[in-house]
């Protein structure tokens, strides 16, 4: 939306997906995107996996931290050409770093709520358990 509205100030934000999902769940648990691993890899890098996480966690934390930081990294990486614009949008973006059973919880009530209302959105059945990958 950012990028948009640099282009045409009229646009307008007509709904901000999280402050609704807030209003009736948990307040911070909407589950928009996630580290997606196969269970052969995980069960064989379990030490690489760990670090992956902890090093994501720190890049998360830097959004949170220092936008204009974070933006310059988004930028000198050719992940997004402008830093400035990325800048104005990471606050907009409410990036976090959730795991364990927190993860587990919040995208379990996620997917319930898609199979709820369109199953197909998630492959026609919510996903068990030995879905996630809790590491210890």
């Amino acid at each position: 939306m950012t990028v948009a509205k640099s282009q045409n100030q009229d646009l307008v934000v007509a709904l901000d997906l999280t402050a609704e999902w807030d209003k009736v769940m948990e307040p911070g648990s909407l589950v928009q995107g996630c580290v997606v691993v196969r269970r052969e890899f995980a069960e064989k890098h379990p030490a690489e996996l760990k670090q992956f996480l902890a090093d994501y966690e720190v890049s998360v934390k830097l959004l949170s931290d220092d936008a204009q930081a974070a933006a310059a990294k988004i930028e000198a990486s050719g992940i997004f050409a402008n830093a400035a614009v990325a800048a104005k949008a990471i606050p907009n973006c409410n990036v976090c770093f959730v795991t364990g059973e927190d993860m587990q919880r919040d995208l379990g009530a996620f997917l319930e709520i898609m199979f709820e209302k369109t199953p197909q959105s998630v492959g026609g059945a919510v996903p068990g358990d030995d879905f996630y990958c809790v590491l210890k």
